[in-house]
Formats: C-alpha cells, structure tokens, sequence
C-alpha cells in the first residue's frame, strides 16, 4: 500500500467529519419529529425495521433500534392516554360537570358552566295558624223588675192615697179634708208598674278564630 499523503489524511478528515455531522442531524431531526408527535397526542409514525434476520427468522436490531422502538412506545402510550383523556371528559360533560381550561388555552371560548341550587334545600311551605278570640255579644248588666199595682189617686189634688196620704190619713179621711175645706173629693184608680227587685246577668260571649301566624311542618314559624 501507498502510503497516504498528509494532504490526503486531511481531506479524508474533513470527508469523514461531514458525514458524522449529516448523519448526526438526520438522526436529531428524527427525534424532534417523534418527540413533537408525542406532544400533540398523534402516534409517532412507525419505521420499518431493517437489518438482516437470522437463521430462526428474527430481525437482527441494528444501534438505533432500541431507542426508536422505546420513543414508538412512548408515542403509544401518550395516544392511549390521550384517548382515555378524552373518553372521560366526555363522560364529565354529560353528567354536567364543568371541564376545566387548561392553562395556555382559551378561555375567552369556554362556556361556564351553570350551577343549578341543590335539590335537597328545603322550601318553607306555609300554614296558617288559627287561635281562639272571644267576641263579647252583650256585656254584664243588672235589669230592674217591676209588678204591676192598682194606684188610687186623689181627684182633687191628684196624691196617692193608695196606702195613706202624707199626713197620714186614710182614703176616705184625706177626700173628706177636701170636702169640707169646699175643694170637692173623690178618687181615681189606674194600673202602675213599681220596682220588686233586680236581676244580674252575666257578659255574654261567643268564640270566633283567626289567623295568629304561619308554621311549616319543619317547625319553624313566622
């Protein structure tokens, strides 16, 4: 073999360290691609595994193998999650519980959501509430009773004489005063109610109701 000129090692340098860095940049624009599909939720595309197979019909894996299968793996289990993600938010919309905004996202175009009252509170349901008024019809009062009585009454001077005159004198005694005295005499009768005593009666009353307030079979009033 010739031996290589320095001028020769040099280009072959150069050659090789262009190589190394086209190789190293496909390989991190590769990565890139995957790790920005794991982001977004999406499955990484998966390559087809090259390299020879063996006698028992298995792939033999070539450096970068390993590592590709582990970011594919990854890719699925960030989809998978991301489904089940979505599978529960659904579920949390039906039964009406709000969706939280995640940071970064819009929240100008979320919906609030509406919190109806809870159906266990309790409505106060009124009852009006009658107690009893006494209503007075007729007070307390004392009647005076009275008996009728057959009066004799002097036709000159028009005295009572039933029981006597003032002087004391009989019927007969006082018309004879009048006759002699020239007055003329004579008598009169006519029926005359006379007190006989007093009755009291009690106040008389009846009961009415009205309404005294509100209660709800919870007890409380108003």
């Amino acid at each position: 073999m010739k031996t290589l000129k320095k001028t020769d090692r040099k280009a072959l340098v150069v050659v090789a360290a262009i190589l190394a860095v086209l190789v190293l940049g496909s390989l991190t624009a590769c990565a890139m691609q995957k790790a920005g599909a794991i982001e977004e939720g999406k499955p990484a595309p998966v390559e087809e595994v090259t390299g020879s197979s063996n006698d028992e019909g298995t792939a033999d894996w070539g450096p970068g193998d390993e590592a590709e299968a582990l970011v594919e793996d990854e890719a699925v289990e960030a989809s998978e999650d991301a489904s089940t993600h979505g599978e529960s938010q659904a579920a949390a919309e039906a039964a009406g519980v709000p969706t939280p905004v995640a940071h970064g996202g819009n929240a100008a175009n979320s919906t609030p959501a509406i919190q109806s009252a809870p159906s266990g509170e309790h409505k106060h349901s009124w009852v009006p509430v009658k107690g009893p008024r006494e209503v007075i019809d007729v007070g307390a009062y004392t009647e005076t009773q009275y008996r009728t009585e057959e009066r004799v009454m002097c036709s000159a001077c028009g005295e009572d004489i039933t029981n006597g005159d003032k002087q004391g004198r009989s019927i007969l005694q006082h018309g004879k005063a009048h006759t002699l005295a020239g007055e003329g005499g004579g008598t009169y009768s006519y029926p005359k109610k006379v007190p006989c005593g007093t009755i009291s009666h009690p106040t008389q009353t009846h009961i009415e109701y009205e309404i005294t307030g509100y209660k709800c079979p919870c007890g409380a009033t108003k």
